[in-house]
């Protein structure tokens, strides 16, 4: 063995040095390492011509839902006051996301409930006024403010004094009035006692005539002062009346102010309910749109939006132009998060749904076309555990293209260059 590495010169050490250099063989080494670089360029270009790799396309895309996402509107207008969630939390339904202050529809609140409070003791003083009641029955003064309190003791006072003068002088009128019929009946009585006197008396025709024409004046007297009483009777119930439809005119006026102030006060408290945006759905906050305290919120814009837990996530992804020859639909794919080490987590599997008819001018890779992938399954696995795919995550795309001749990939470069000659 060590005879085929080192050479046996003891014959030729005291020949001539040209005849030496001539007569010495060549070393086996080096006919060895000839022999084993040619063996292993020739191997070399057979893998090349009949070896096949997997051909692959890259690219980059992102996760984005595919289905319906909610967008969280206010409203009605206000300060936010709270901020209870941040973008990517997970929230359930009803979760109450950012809550306005509504310390201003508190003070109008309060100050409604207060005139309602006084519009509905007004109510009942004019309801008892109608019907001839002049006490405290019915009247509530809880929460009334205290002028309408104080207000209240006086009307009393000066209803009294006024309805006590309307009664006494018209009660003043009807005794005169009834004075005089009596007074009158009384004449006509003694004028028929004289007539009847007369009768029994002959001879006195004239004396009779006079003292009839005398009883039947005071009979027409009796009769005209009971027609004014009467007439004063009805313009006492006329005035009755005209008071009681000014009360109730009145009543209905004070029951259209208490139903505006009704409604008023259930806008407001409707308002206070809306001041809490919440969630709709259970799922996952994607944008946020409001972060600082006291900033106005304006009222049918977006707050929030939020991506159901039952929505389905896809990777929208982007290639380069040159390779989208290459791609069909239901063509399958490999997906590697960025968030997600691919040594540790894997890949996750997938395939074309969507190709773009049109191709999208991107900064830096110049033409491309959106590609849809969908997704084998919504989460990655790991050591026991599931980890969810998330919105917004970063994927490296690869396309898996079919099996390429390894040999291709060193001419396709003289491939084109004779092409681009050729074609000139």
């Amino acid at each position: 063995m060590i005879n085929i590495f080192k050479r046996n010169d003891i014959d030729y050490e005291f020949l001539p040095d040209t005849i030496e250099a001539v007569e010495t063989p060549a070393s086996p080494l080096g006919n060895f390492f000839i022999f084993f670089i040619s063996f292993l360029i020739c191997a070399v270009i057979g893998i090349c011509f009949l070896g096949k790799v997997d051909k692959v396309i890259e690219g980059h895309g992102k996760v984005i839902p595919n289905g319906d996402i909610k967008t969280i509107q206010a409203v009605s207008s206000g300060k936010i006051k709270e901020i209870n969630v941040k973008e990517g939390d997970r929230v359930e339904a009803g979760k109450v996301l950012v809550q306005l202050d509504s310390s201003d529809n508190d003070l109008e609140l309060a100050n409604y409930q207060t005139q309602l409070a006084n519009l509905k003791v007004e109510l009942r003083i004019l309801e008892n006024d109608r019907d001839g009641v002049w006490n405290d029955e019915g009247i509530d003064f809880t929460n009334v403010s205290e002028k309408i309190k104080a207000s209240y003791e006086e009307y009393k006072k000066t209803k009294s004094q006024v309805d006590g003068n309307r009664n006494e002088s018209n009660q003043r009128k009807i005794n005169d009035a009834q004075d005089k019929i009596n007074d009158a009946e009384k004449e006509a009585t003694e004028a028929k006692n004289k007539l009847d006197a007369a009768a029994n008396t002959p001879n006195n025709e004239t004396q009779k005539q006079y003292l009839q024409t005398q009883y039947n004046d005071k009979l027409s007297s009796v009769e005209d002062y009971k027609k004014q009483l009467d007439s004063l009777q009805k313009q006492i119930e006329a005035e009755e009346t005209s008071r009681k439809s000014s009360t109730i005119e009145q009543i209905l006026t004070k029951e259209k102010d208490i139903q505006n102030i009704e409604f008023k006060i259930n806008e407001i408290k409707n308002q206070k309910t809306k001041s809490e945006i919440v969630s709709p759905v259970a799922g996952y906050i994607s944008t946020l749109n409001y972060n600082t305290l006291g900033v106005p919120v304006i009222m049918d814009k977006s707050v929030a939006t939020i991506i159901p837990d039952d929505t389905e996530m896809i990777v929208e992804a982007y290639v380069n132009n040159r390779d989208i020859s290459e791609i069909t639909e239901g063509q399958k794919v490999a997906l590697k998060f960025e968030a997600y080490s691919y040594q540790k987590y894997g890949a996750v599997d997938g395939v074309v749904d969507y190709i773009s008819n049109n191709a999208i001018q991107d900064e830096k890779q110049g033409g491309v076309y959106k590609v849809n992938i969908k997704l084998d399954k919504q989460y990655i696995e790991a050591g026991g555990s599931q980890f969810k795919i998330m919105p917004g995550m970063n994927v490296s795309v690869e396309l898996l293209c079919g099996k390429r001749r390894i040999i291709d990939f060193f001419l396709e470069p003289f491939n084109n260059a004779v092409e681009k000659t050729f074609s000139r």
